[in-house]
């Protein structure tokens, strides 16, 4: 399905929940990570991954739970980047800093190529 994003994506394409966040959500609730989701994500490399610090409010909805783990998955997600040797950019302080990091890391990206 990425790919097919990919070759409709105009330049750039965001990612909210990628083939590693599925693998380490498949772990936490129901112990195991199906064979499918490992070999799918050998197909997939990305640009720049950007994780988010916990820096903000927690604000609850119909999909988001683990708030009361919110220490303990990022640093899961943290591991999972460092032991597949995933540069990342951490993202972290108010709403617009966030947004302004992001936009700048992407737009010098876009720069370069």
């Amino acid at each position: 399905m990425v790919k097919q994003q990919q070759k409709v994506a105009n330049k750039v394409l965001f990612c909210d929940t990628d083939l590693i966040t599925t693998q380490i959500y498949s772990q936490q609730y129901f112990g195991k990570i199906p064979q499918e989701l490992t070999e799918l994500e050998r197909e997939v490399s990305y640009d720049l991954y950007c994780l988010l610090n916990i820096d903000t409010p927690w604000v609850a909805d119909s999909l988001r739970d683990f708030g009361h783990r919110r220490a303990e998955m990022f640093a899961v997600f943290k591991e999972e980047l460092g032991k597949r040797n995933i540069p990342y950019l951490l993202i972290e302080g108010t709403w617009e800093e966030r947004f302004e990091k992001v936009r700048q890391q992407v737009e010098t990206m876009l720069q370069m190529h």
